[in-house]
C-alpha cells in the first residue's frame, strides 16, 4: 500500500537542524495547515460547530488549525534549514 500526502500550510517556528552521528544532516519543521469550512448549510439554517474547531475572525465559518511535524534529510534538510523561517508558507509533498 502506497500512502501519498500534500500539505500547504505555514511554518511555525524556525527549522529545528541536526546530524547523526554519520554525519548526516536531519532538519524538522512544523506546518500548520487550516480546514474551513461555512457556518451556512445550503437550505439554511446554521451548521453546528465540529468538536475542536472554533470560529472564524469574520464570525461566517468554522476553522481547524492542525500542526504537522516534517522531516527532511541530506541536502534537502541543509536547503530547507537555509531558505525557510517561521511565518513562510510552505507546500510538502511525500
Amino acid at each position: 500500500m502506497f500512502q501519498r500526502v500534500t500539505l500547504i500550510g505555514n511554518v511555525g517556528q524556525d527549522p529545528q537542524m541536526r546530524y547523526t552521528p554519520d554525519g548526516v544532516a536531519v532538519t524538522t519543521i512544523s506546518v500548520a495547515t487550516k480546514e474551513t469550512i461555512s457556518k451556512s448549510m445550503p437550505g439554511g439554517g446554521e451548521r453546528p460547530c465540529p468538536q475542536g474547531w472554533k470560529e472564524s475572525y469574520n464570525g461566517r465559518n468554522w476553522e481547524v488549525t492542525t500542526w504537522w511535524r516534517v522531516t527532511c534529510w541530506r541536502g534537502l534538510a541543509e536547503t530547507v534549514n537555509q531558505y525557510l523561517s517561521k511565518g513562510q508558507q510552505v507546500y510538502v509533498e511525500g
